[in-house]
């Protein structure tokens, strides 16, 4: 799938989802991604959701060519060692 084609299914999800909103922690996008998009490149971890660098740099494009508006939203549950906050991401009005 090329990067367009990538693009095109993020915004697509969003407006599909409940919450229109997603993040890099959000384990229902992220396993979807992976299954549709097919990233070269998946860390998988123990729990919780798995990495996708790819994801992160297209979310970061995508809000940066305005394709997407983000703000910060801290983290419950924070473990040593797990980020405190993140970006979430909705489509621009």
């Amino acid at each position: 799938m090329k990067k367009y084609e990538k693009m095109d299914w993020i915004i697509s999800f969003i407006k599909k989802s409940k919450v229109n909103h997603v993040d890099i922690f959000d384990s229902d996008f992220v396993e979807t991604y992976i299954e549709e998009c097919k990233p070269k490149k998946v860390l998988y971890q123990p729990y919780g959701a798995n990495t996708v660098p790819e994801l992160g740099r297209l979310l970061s494009e995508m809000y940066k060519s305005n394709m997407l508006d983000r703000a910060t939203i801290g983290l419950e549950r924070c473990y040593d060692g797990f980020p405190k906050w993140c970006y979430s991401y909705w489509i621009r009005e």
